[in-house]
Parts: C-alpha cells; sequence; structure tokens
C-alpha cells in the first residue's frame, strides 16, 4: 500500500476543491499558495506515475514537488483525494494532444491517420491509465472521470468514420459503433502492446485492419426466422 493510502479515510466521493485559481476579483494570498502546492502535488504525482512508479510514497511525492510530507497529508488526506486530482489534471494535460481526424479524407488516409493518432495518444496516456485501472472499481469519481474520458473517444472514433457509419442498415451501423469503440479503445491498444507484445507501429496497423474490418467488408446476409 502507498505511504498515501495511510491518511485520513474519508468519503471517497467527497468533492475536491479546484486548484485552478478562482474567478474573483481578489484572491487571498494564502489560498491562492495552497491552490498552487495542490498543483504541485498532483504535477509530482503524475510525473512519477508517468516515469513508471505504479505506486509513488508520500517521500516520492513531497521531494518531487518541492514541498514537505506534512503538506501533502494537509492538502490530501488520502489517496483517492490525490489521485482523482491528478486524473483531473491528466484529463486536461491531454486534450490539447487530441487531433481530430478531417472525415473528408479518402478512407485509407482517415484510417491510418487515425490508427497512428490514437496510438501517440495512448502511448502518452498509459502510465496514468494502468494505474487507474486499479482503483477504479473503488473510486466513483475515478470511475466517473474514465468514463467521461471514454464517451469523448468513442464520440470522435465514430464522428471520424460517420460516413461509412451512415452508409450501413441500422442494425448494422449500431453494431458497427460498438466494435469501433472496441477496437479504437486504450484497452484494445494496451491489450496489443502488452499481451501481443507488437510495436507501435505494428499496432496501429492490426487497428487499422480491424477497422477496416468492421466498417468495408460486409457480412453474410441476415436469416429471417
Amino acid at each position: 500500500m502507498s505511504a498515501l493510502a495511510q491518511g485520513s479515510q474519508s468519503s471517497p466521493a467527497r468533492r475536491l476543491r479546484p486548484f485552478t485559481r478562482p474567478a474573483t476579483p481578489r484572491v487571498d494570498g494564502r489560498t491562492a499558495r495552497g491552490e498552487r502546492a495542490r498543483a504541485a502535488v498532483a504535477t509530482a504525482y503524475l510525473d512519477l506515475l508517468g516515469e513508471g512508479d505504479g505506486e509513488p510514497t508520500a517521500a516520492q511525492v513531497a521531494a518531487r514537488a518541492g514541498v514537505s510530507e506534512r503538506l501533502v497529508f494537509h492538502h490530501f488526506s488520502d489517496l483517492e483525494a490525490l489521485f482523482t486530482t491528478a486524473a483531473e489534471l491528466q484529463l486536461r494535460r491531454m486534450l490539447p494532444l487530441v487531433k481530430p481526424v478531417d472525415p473528408k479524407l479518402p478512407f485509407e488516409r482517415r484510417v491510418v491517420a487515425f490508427a497512428r493518432t490514437r496510438g501517440r495518444f495512448f502511448e502518452r496516456l498509459s502510465p496514468v491509465r494502468r494505474a487507474a485501472m486499479r482503483r477504479e472499481p473503488t473510486s466513483p469519481a475515478l470511475a466517473g472521470i474514465l468514463c467521461a474520458g471514454h464517451q469523448l473517444a468513442r464520440d470522435l472514433a465514430r464522428a471520424v468514420f460517420s460516413r461509412e457509419l451512415a452508409a450501413m442498415p441500422p442494425q448494422d451501423a449500431a453494431e458497427a459503433r460498438c466494435a469501433l469503440s472496441a477496437i479504437s479503445s486504450w484497452e484494445n491498444w494496451d491489450f496489443l502492446r502488452r499481451r501481443e507484445r507488437l510495436s507501435i507501429e505494428k499496432a496501429a496497423r492490426v487497428m487499422v485492419r480491424m477497422i477496416r474490418a468492421v466498417l468495408l467488408k460486409a457480412d453474410p446476409p441476415r436469416k429471417s426466422r
């Protein structure tokens, strides 16, 4: 268990104070310093996760943030609070990296660009996402953040291939949308990279092949009952 987990057992669902400066005419200096400290601690935690440390201790986080361990516990009384705030920060960090693919491009150019873009995005996301998976079952707040991220990724994928989906019969299109969400998900990318041990380039090619199979290969006619 992380040393941070030894803090107060407060409710996991409690609301976190935002660490961005509030839009008010005057900000108390102590409040502003506190918000900067929270941001520094959350950033340090993310950086350690990104470097491969799946369970950073309070001492490691404090050293990276340049604060005392006491200050870490002052701002984040338990691991839930810290990780949820870090996940929110990670989501804001990653959003600028989302590069929409022009749905007007020819299909082959679109699907290759889409797979490469997803791959680059997932490679940056993976260290924090793996840590989040371990905590998601017991963290309603974190589960909500991950659900929002999944919905965004799903909607972007469907927008890129909207022409192909629109050309399908309704039932086929519904199934194809679900398949596309699974194929282009982080979970599928992680499977290809870690379980199949594929390189980034090969994993992207497999994603392209899977998307082609769903969107271009016609299913056999359904038997009438």
